[in-house]
């Protein structure tokens, strides 16, 4: 049975569950240099569709509030 999951990429662990989930990416895959994004990665590939999907709106919503987003240098420009 183990080897059907590793096979498929199937977390082990999610056998408790009823709800087979795959494998977060090893540490190396999800490297990109930045913990938080890394963090964000490992989260994503934990989620199922509808998951993964309400994570990446709720990213996108962020971008919408200015309280989040990085300043524009051009629009901050004294002229």
């Amino acid at each position: 049975m183990l080897k059907i999951f590793e096979s498929l990429d199937l977390d082990v662990e999610s056998i408790p569950t009823g709800t087979l989930i795959k494998k977060s990416p090893a540490p190396a895959e999800a490297d990109t240099g930045d913990k938080r994004l890394d963090g964000i990665i490992e989260n994503y590939h934990q989620l199922n569709e509808d998951g993964q999907q309400q994570l990446a709106d709720q990213a996108e919503s962020l971008t919408y509030m200015p309280k989040y987003k990085k300043c524009d240098p051009v629009s901050e420009e004294v002229g």
